[in-house]
């Protein structure tokens, strides 16, 4: 038997028993997100883009992640003050010029803009010390996601890998490796 966890670190404590927890978990901290959903046109000419991709810096947002043809939502991580200061329609200009970049010509409609205080690992100096790996001091307790040790910075791709890493522990004390 195995529980897997997958909460940050920051809704872990009175969760989990002490001896699971890392020693300094509380020191690892969450950063803000804000997430600018588009309704977008088909781009013309462009069907190959990638479902999530990396935006060049200083374009206001770090990603865009195509949610099948519409929506499209483009994510802002702490490093992007200028979306998370400029909230709801008025970061509209700053995705309508990437969109423009990427062959969608006609004007996103409508925007939802949410933002989160919390929602990933804040990526200060020395933040890699804390992370820790899958493997808890529990028998059969496992962690997953961003914030876990996994070679990459706290993002999407660390999560997936964190999973992958957990599932790989526990396969290997239970012998099915």
């Amino acid at each position: 038997r195995a529980l897997f966890v997958c909460l940050p670190p920051w809704n872990l404590e009175g969760i989990l028993p002490e001896e699971a927890l890392p020693r300094r978990i509380g020191d690892l901290r969450p950063g803000p997100m804000r997430t600018l959903y588009v309704r977008v046109p088909a781009p013309s000419g462009k069907a190959g883009l990638p479902p999530v991709l990396g935006l060049p810096p200083g374009k206001g947002f770090d990603f865009l992640v195509r949610l099948g043809e519409k929506p499209w939502a483009f994510l802002a991580t702490p490093a992007r003050r200028g979306v998370r200061q400029r909230k709801g329609k008025a970061a509209l200009p700053m995705a309508k010029e990437l969109l423009l970049g990427m062959g969608v010509e006609a004007a996103p409609e409508g925007a939802l803009s949410l933002g989160w205080k919390k929602a990933l690992l804040h990526q200060s100096a020395g933040v890699e010390g804390l992370r820790p790996g899958p493997v808890t001091a529990v028998e059969g307790l496992f962690l997953a996601g961003d914030w876990i040790a996994t070679g990459l910075p706290a993002t999407l791709e660390s999560a997936a890998r964190s999973a992958g890493l957990a599932a790989r522990a526990f396969l290997g004390k239970s012998g099915e490796e």
